[in-house]
C-alpha cells in the first residue's frame, strides 16, 4: 500500500490542518449564530419581514445590522469551506474509488446528524442540505478547474433567478399551522412533546424547498472545490494578488447589493430587495470576509488575535449543534421560555456571549483532546473503528 493511499484511510491529523481554514470556519460560526438567533427567539420570518415584529429603535438597529452585515454571508462562507473541505479530502486520496466511497459515506452520516438535529433540536438545520449538496458535488470530482468554474457560474445564475422569482412573486400560501400565532403559542409555552410535534411538521414541510436551495449551495461548493484544487489556502503567500483582487471585486458587489438592501430597510420596503441581497449580496460579502481575514492572517498581530477562532473552527460541528441546544433552552417552553419576548438588541448580546464561551471551551477542550465530541463521533462512524480522542 502506498503512503498516499495509507494516509487517505485516516482522518486528517491536527498537524496537517490549514490554520486559516479553521479560523474562517470559526468566524463563520459567529455569523451563523447571529443570524439564527433571530429565528430562535421569535417568529420574525412569519410576520412579514424585518422590523415587523420588533419596533423599538435599538431592536431595529440590531436587526438591521444583522440583516445587512450577516444575513446571507456567513452561510455562504460555510458553504464555500464545505466544498473546499471535500476537495481536500478527495485530494488526499487522489480521488481514488476508496476515498470517494469514504467521503460519500461521511456525507450519509451527516444526513443522519442533520435529520436528528432538525427533528429533535431545531427545524432550521443546514447539515442535511449540505450533505445532500455534497453528494451532488462528488459528481463534479473529475472536472477540471475551468469546468468547475463554468458550472459555478451557471449555478449562480440559476440561484439568482430563483431568488428573483421569489422576490417578484407573492409566494405560495402556508398551511394554517405554519403561522406566527402557532409558533408563539407552541414555542413559548409548549412542552417538549408539543414543540417536537410542530418541529417535525416544519422540518418535513421545509424539505420541499430543498431542490430550490441546492443551486445556491452548489455553486458555492464548486467555488470551494476550485480553491482546493488551486491550493489557495495551502499556499496563501503565492496567491496574495488574487486574494486582494477578489477582495476589491467582492467589496464592490457587496456595497452595491447590501447597500441597496440597507436603503430599502430605511425606506420600509425591504422584502424584494432583501431576497436578491441574500442570494447574491450575501455571497459577495462572504468573499470580502474570506479574503479580508486571509490577508489579515498574514500579519503577525492579526494571526495571534485570530488564533483562538481556529479552535472553534476545529470543533465546528460540535459548536454548531451546541448553539442550537443552548438557544432552544433559552427561548423554548421546555427551557426558559423567552420566545417572542427578547428583541434583537438583547439576543445579539446573548449570541456574542454564547460565542465567547465557545471560544474558551474550545481552546480548553483541544488542549486535552484531539477532536470535538461530535467530530470524534463522526470520524469513528466514518472509519468504522474507535478513533483516539485524548492527546
Amino acid at each position: 500500500m502506498s503512503a498516499t493511499t495509507s494516509d487517505a484511510q485516516q482522518p486528517t491529523a491536527p498537524r496537517q490542518r490549514i490554520v486559516i481554514i479553521d479560523i474562517l470556519r470559526g468566524y463563520a460560526l459567529l455569523g451563523i449564530l447571529l443570524a439564527n438567533i433571530l429565528f430562535f427567539s421569535s417568529p420574525t420570518n412569519l410576520i412579514g419581514g424585518p422590523f415587523s415584529y420588533w419596533e423599538g429603535p435599538l431592536d431595529r438597529v440590531a436587526e438591521g445590522a444583522t440583516r445587512v452585515l450577516v444575513e446571507g454571508a456567513f452561510y455562504a462562507i460555510f458553504s464555500f469551506l464545505f466544498g473546499l473541505g471535500i476537495a481536500l479530502q478527495l485530494g488526499r486520496g487522489e480521488g481514488s474509488a476508496a476515498q470517494v466511497a469514504r467521503v460519500r459515506w461521511r456525507l450519509f452520516i451527516l444526513i443522519g446528524f442533520g435529520a436528528l438535529h432538525g427533528i429533535f433540536v431545531w427545524y432550521g438545520d443546514i447539515l442535511l442540505p449540505y450533505a445532500v449538496g455534497g453528494l451532488v458535488l462528488l459528481l463534479f470530482r473529475r472536472f477540471r478547474v475551468a469546468g468547475l468554474l463554468v458550472w459555478a457560474v451557471l449555478g449562480l445564475g440559476l440561484s439568482s433567478l430563483i431568488y428573483l422569482a421569489s422576490a417578484l412573486s407573492s409566494g405560495g400560501s402556508l398551511p394554517d399551522w405554519y403561522s406566527a400565532a402557532n409558533f408563539l403559542s407552541t414555542y413559548r409555552d409548549g412542552s417538549y412533546p408539543e414543540i417536537l410535534a410542530l418541529r417535525v411538521r416544519i422540518f418535513l414541510f421545509d424539505l420541499i424547498d430543498l431542490p430550490f436551495l441546492l443551486p445556491n449551495l452548489l455553486w458555492l461548493f464548486l467555488m470551494g472545490m476550485v480553491a482546493g484544487r488551486l491550493e489557495l489556502f495551502a499556499r496563501v503567500r503565492d496567491h496574495l494578488p488574487l486574494f486582494r483582487r477578489a477582495l476589491v471585486v467582492g467589496l464592490l458587489f457587496a456595497l452595491a447589493l447590501k447597500g441597496a438592501y440597507a436603503w430599502s430597510l430605511v425606506r420600509g420596503d425591504p422584502l424584494p430587495v432583501g431576497l436578491v441581497s441574500f442570494g447574491t449580496g450575501g455571497p459577495a460579502l462572504a468573499f470580502v470576509y474570506i479574503c479580508g481575514l486571509t490577508l489579515l492572517h498574514q500579519r503577525a498581530f492579526w494571526s495571534r488575535l485570530l488564533g483562538p477562532l481556529a479552535a472553534v473552527g476545529k470543533m465546528a460541528l460540535t459548536n454548531y449543534l451546541a448553539q442550537s441546544v443552548v438557544c432552544s433552552l433559552i427561548f423554548y417552553g421546555y427551557g426558559l421560555g423567552y420566545y417572542g419576548q427578547l428583541g434583537p438588541a438583547v439576543t445579539v448580546v446573548i449570541a456574542f456571549a454564547i460565542y465567547g464561551v465557545q471560544i474558551v471551551l474550545s481552546v480548553l477542550w483541544l488542549r486535552a483532546f484531539r477532536f470535538g465530541p461530535m467530530e470524534w463521533l463522526w470520524r469513528t462512524l466514518t472509519y468504522g473503528e474507535r478513533q483516539p480522542l485524548r492527546r
